[in-house]
């Protein structure tokens, strides 16, 4: 298992976007809450076992060994559209996609909610999600959702965030940044039937390829120097690992 010390400031993270307080997901796995809370805050020895961290860490999504994301698809949510929780979104983002990727933003068919959400300023809270589609991790999707009690929702991903370049390397399908402050254009939204959109947003076994099929996503993604480069350096790949594995040193 990683460092006991990086293992609680990834939980920590995860927990905040998981949309569910600590205290829920400690009693959604039989743990005492008392010691679950003293671990988070103190990480005090003895309080919580092995056996049970590596539980809450794979709940949550991350592999306890490796300290990146399992593969599969991921559910987060970003609690409301304060900068706050906005801005630490997007780090949880950087932190754990690193290298950028494809935002595909995904609402439920319907003309009248369509006709609404043309643009990003909109109360879509239940009709919206924006699914993650990272360059380095191609085993891994993230659905991302509003809080549910947000009344007045903002695109996470416009430039209200204090530092835009947060989310730099996501953008759009057609390659236009997408954390900046304009339309998503019509031809960028994935509509979806409802029952394909309550898949997409319900279904906790959902694969990859299904998400890939439910969306759109066709064929493999055409690599170029410039989208290579931070892939690797997601992976932990050194430009020396390169050279070696093909003969150049």
């Amino acid at each position: 298992m990683i460092d006991l010390s990086l293992l609680r400031d990834l939980l920590t993270q995860l927990i905040f976007v998981s949309g569910k307080s600590s205290r829920k997901i400690a009693l959604e796995l039989q743990i005492d809450t008392g010691a679950w809370s003293q671990w988070l805050k103190y990480m005090t020895p003895g309080r919580v076992g092995k056996e049970k961290l590596e539980k809450v860490a794979e709940h949550l999504g991350l592999d306890p060994m490796t300290g990146k994301l399992l593969s599969g698809v991921h559910r987060w949510t970003v609690p409301s559209h304060l900068i706050g929780d906005v801005h630490q979104s997007e780090s949880i983002i950087q932190k754990f996609l690193p290298g950028g990727g494809t935002i595909y933003p995904v609402r439920r068919e319907n003309r009248i909610l369509n006709k609404m959400t043309t643009e990003s300023y909109v109360p879509w809270t239940p009709w919206i999600r924006w699914v993650l589609v990272p360059l380095a991790f191609q085993d891994v999707r993230v659905i991302l959702k509003m809080g549910e009690k947000v009344k007045q929702l903002i695109n996470p991903f416009d430039n209200h965030s204090p530092d835009p370049s947060r989310m730099e390397g996501w953008f759009w399908p057609d390659g236009s940044k997408g954390n900046l402050k304009e339309e998503i254009k019509k031809i960028l939204w994935v509509d979806l039937p409802e029952e394909m959109f309550l898949r997409l947003s319900n279904t906790e076994d959902l694969s990859v390829p299904d998400m890939d099929a439910i969306i759109g996503i066709t064929g493999n993604m055409k690599w170029t120097w410039e989208s290579l480069i931070p892939a690797l350096k997601a992976k932990g790949i050194t430009p020396e690992e390169i050279a070696r594995n093909h003969g150049l040193l």
